[in-house]
């Protein structure tokens, strides 16, 4: 069995790690599925691999001063009303994020 070794950049950043990636030519280059696509476009034979290895969780937050339940409840609501109308499939659509994002159901 092969064994992989992380190789992390000086410094933070997305730029950074494709600079060492092109520069080392390492084998593998991970990051958020959007900016690997867009990548993947200027790097020849390179391919996004299905599925993930981790996800982004995103969460809605309110001032301590409005967590009152009533709403927690309307954002918890509205929320799965936005997904189960289809407003969050249009919004992926009009955005151009499909494919780059998924959304629980």
């Amino acid at each position: 069995m092969q064994r992989a070794t992380l190789v992390q950049t000086a410094e933070p950043g997305l730029a950074r790690s494709l600079e060492l990636f092109e520069r080392e030519r390492l084998d593998a280059l991970a990051g958020l599925r959007p900016w690997l696509l867009t990548q993947s476009e200027t790097l020849p034979g390179a391919r996004v691999l299905e599925g993930s290895f981790t996800s982004v969780q995103q969460a809605i937050g309110v001032p301590r001063t409005r967590a009152d339940g009533g709403t927690s409840l309307f954002l918890e609501r509205f929320v799965e009303e936005a997904k189960a109308t289809g407003l969050v499939e249009e919004l992926v659509d009009k955005f151009g994020v499909r494919g780059k994002l998924s959304v629980a159901s």
